[in-house]
């Protein structure tokens, strides 16, 4: 995720990988570690930046302090706003995506 405003959501697409694919991932990768690192590996091999529009209603899961435990939902525009603030750790999300606009956010934590 590199950024979140009214015009929509700027993000580099990668794939994430759990458990046994993970480490598959990994070793196709040319990485030594395996298993992986807690159980998760994350490929990028596009840096491309890619935009896509936000629908009107998007709500977003974010962990205000990282925890999945503080977990809320809050809409889009609130969601924006604190990302602008540089109040929200832009790490992974997760977008879900219908007719070519962003229809839910959910950011992924990792341990």
């Amino acid at each position: 995720m590199k950024g979140a405003d009214a015009a929509g959501v700027q993000f580099d697409l990668m794939c994430f990988f759990l458990g046994e694919e993970a480490d598959k991932a990994a070793l196709e990768d040319g990485e030594a570690m395996v298993p992986v690192p807690n159980g998760y590996y994350v490929r990028n091999d596009d840096p491309a930046m890619r935009t896509f529009d936000v629908a009107g209603g998007t709500q977003v899961l974010h962990y205000p302090t990282g925890d999945p435990g503080t977990a809320r939902v809050l809409d889009y525009a609130e969601w924006a706003g604190l990302v602008a603030d540089g109040q929200v750790l832009l790490l992974g999300v997760w977008l879900t995506v219908d007719d070519g606009a962003v229809v839910a956010v959910e950011e992924q934590w990792t341990p």
